[in-house]
């Protein structure tokens, strides 16, 4: 047989007796909650109301009252308790507390977790006055007022999210958002429940990526290209400034916006689309580089040479691409003017040209009779000198100085205006007929060739009493042999018929590599060029000295400029009036 005392838990027995204890010594009744154990092993909570009821004798004999089982009530007590405290827990882990706003009173109540988020003692007494005063950050007050008060007039049941910044009491500033529910009793009376979130880090995060998003932005603004990218339906999801400036348009008109209908012109639009959309199925379509062209919003059409790579993201999936383009509007437009001006350029060539040959040709004739009745009449001044005399009498002073020198002079010079013309229109021919001549490109042996230029002019070296040195392992270069030939001849011919009459004429060939060109030298010691004579040099017809006794008919030098402007060629100057001349022929290297 059990007493009730053995049904008590042990842990609650002493607790349950020094309360019945001193509610008997009180003489007042007694109120208990403790645990049993019921007959089937079960613990229950009960809660007990009793007092001591007294004996005959007056002293206490009994214990008289009830009891009541409350275990479902406290099992959900329990649930609760520990439910808040998994929530003031999640509240700290999240950085977020809760406060109740009276709205007629401004009475405000907050959670523990807030008391801890803003840094404030429980036992400190917080109203919405003290909120306004101390907590909302000056700077954002006004906004911070005018967003409750227009939110609780407006009758909602919601409080519109909103973010702004708090002081703690340290004085930290923080970074919170608030939502929250209004609730509006029948009979009057309106309070605000609201939670707050401490947003500092996210803010800090957000700030830090959009310095790195405007620093980046300001990287690609100093691009002098266009850069923009799509996301994988075509609209703009990124542009440069200089983008804006082509298209006309300020950033915020232009991202969002699907670039193919906005920004393309409509005779290329289909085709860039259908491109794109190649692209975005990951079918290799040739999008690598492509033209086409752009409307402005002044409505006028800009072509753009484009530069593209695919976007991908960390599984390899297609999501856009990323584009630069650069503006040719004027380089095409150029392009065409100098298309169109050199077609114009090159008939006017031809047309000089064949006029220049027919001219040649037909002068050919009158320059033949010159010649043969120059023969002619020198024959016949030989006959009449021959028979004159053969006479007995002396010839007069007069017309033998007419036979023997005024004559023959004058046939002397009819005779070198002819051959002078003769050379010229040689000359003429040679330089109309380079145009013609197909050019033929292949690797030459420049250290083979130079040798046979020399040889070629050997009489004139000789005579000129020069020296001629060639430089050891001339590169080799792309070019026409025979036309390459024909410069090299030209050049070592001008320095023998312009050297220094004073020194013995030095000739010295050398060349080099320099980066995918090859540049070959001939330099003399001859009379060299001054500065102002070096812009006509190549002109047709330019000699330094049009009576000087070195001859030439000023067409050397430009037959070499034409050859190697077909050769894909360059030749400059470096010379001086005092040291002679140096000629620089840059070609192609093999």
């Amino acid at each position: 047989r059990l007493s009730y005392g053995e049904l008590i838990v042990p842990e609650d027995r002493q607790a349950v007796w020094d309360g019945i204890q001193s509610a008997l010594e009180r003489n007042q009744p007694f109120q208990l909650v403790y645990r049993i154990t019921t007959a089937d092993g079960e613990c229950k909570w009960v809660w007990e109301q009793g007092r001591g009821v007294p004996g005959p004798d007056g002293e206490r004999a009994v214990l008289e009252g009830f009891i009541a089982d409350i275990t479902r009530r406290m099992r959900a007590e329990e649930a609760l308790r520990r439910s808040e405290e998994r929530l003031i827990a999640a509240q700290h882990m999240a950085k977020v507390g809760d406060f109740t706003w009276d709205v007629e009173t401004g009475e405000v109540t907050w959670s523990e977790a807030l008391f801890d988020l803003l840094g404030y003692d429980r036992t400190e007494r917080i109203d919405y006055a003290r909120v306004n005063a101390d907590i909302h950050h000056p700077d954002d007050l006004d906004r911070v007022t005018e967003w409750l008060n227009d939110c609780v007039a407006s009758g909602r049941t919601e409080l519109t999210p909103n973010e702004y910044r708090v002081v703690r009491k340290d004085g930290q500033v923080l970074h919170v958002r608030t939502v929250g529910v209004i609730e509006r009793k029948p009979g009057g009376g309106t309070k605000v429940f609201a939670t707050i979130q401490d947003i500092t880090e996210r803010k800090r995060a957000e700030e830090t990526v959009r310095q790195e998003r405007d620093r980046a932005q300001k990287y690609l603004d100093v691009a002098g290209v266009i850069l923009v990218a799509l996301d994988a339906d075509g609209r703009v999801t990124l542009i440069n400034r200089r983008g804006c400036e082509i298209l006309g348009h300020p950033t915020e008109q232009i991202l969002g916006k699907e670039w193919f209908a906005h920004f393309l012109s409509s005779e290329d639009r289909d085709s860039t689309r259908a491109t794109f959309a190649q692209l975005m199925a990951g079918q290799h379509a040739k999008g690598e580089y492509f033209e086409n062209r752009v409307r402005t919003a002044a409505g006028t059409t800009r072509l753009i040479a484009w530069h593209n790579i695919i976007l991908r993201d960390d599984h390899g999936r297609v999501i856009g691409t990323l584009s630069s383009g650069e503006d040719i509007t004027e380089r095409r437009q150029a392009e065409a003017e100098r298309d169109r001006l050199m077609k114009d350029l090159q008939a006017k060539n031809e047309e000089l040209e064949s006029i220049i040959y027919v001219s040649s040709h037909d002068l050919r004739a009158p320059l033949v009779n010159i010649e043969g009745f120059s023969g002619e009449l020198k024959r016949d001044i030989e006959t009449l000198r021959g028979r004159l005399s053969q006479q007995d009498r002396p010839l007069d002073p007069d017309l033998a100085a007419l036979l023997d020198r005024d004559l023959p002079e004058s046939l002397r010079f009819i005779i070198s205006g002819a051959e002078k013309m003769d050379a010229l229109l040689s000359s003429l021919l040679r330089l109309c007929r380079l145009g013609r001549v197909p050019v033929d490109i292949q690797l030459v042996d420049a250290a083979a060739l130079w040798p046979r230029v020399v040889d070629a002019l050997r009489y004139q070296i000789e005579q000129a009493g020069a020296t001629v040195r060639i430089g050891e392992a001339l590169p080799p270069c792309r070019a026409d042999a025979n036309q390459l030939n024909q410069v090299f001849t030209n050049l070592l011919d001008n320095a023998i018929k312009y050297r220094h009459p004073q020194r013995p004429l030095c000739v010295r060939i050398d060349g080099r590599r320099q980066g995918d060109r090859v540049v070959y030298s001939v330099a003399d010691n001859g009379r060299g060029i001054a500065p102002d004579h070096r812009k006509y040099i190549f002109e047709v017809f330019h000699r330094l000295e049009p009576d000087d006794a070195a001859g030439g008919e000023g067409l050397g030098l430009t037959i070499v400029k034409r050859i190697l402007d077909r050769l894909d060629g360059t030749i400059e100057i470096e010379s001086n009036a005092q040291g002679g001349t140096t000629f620089c022929v840059s070609l192609p290297a093999a």
